[in-house]
């Protein structure tokens, strides 16, 4: 996590909130790959998109 995005997060309240859902969506993706539903290289490759997309919208709001 860069020093820019928790500063924004921390001044708009968000980082407790993004502390809660870091752990359920790491839970989530190793259920994928644990029930089956999901290759592991699928999880990995939704991850990477949902960081590059997040990083990129706060690079844009700031």
């Amino acid at each position: 996590m860069t020093n820019r995005m928790r500063l924004y997060m921390t001044r708009m309240n968000h980082f407790d909130s993004a502390l809660c859902v870091k752990p359920f969506s790491i839970m989530v993706a190793l259920s994928r790959v644990v029930l089956g539903l999901h290759y592991p290289s699928d999880v990995l490759a939704g991850a990477m998109i949902g960081i590059v997309m997040s990083l990129t919208s706060m690079y844009i709001m700031l």
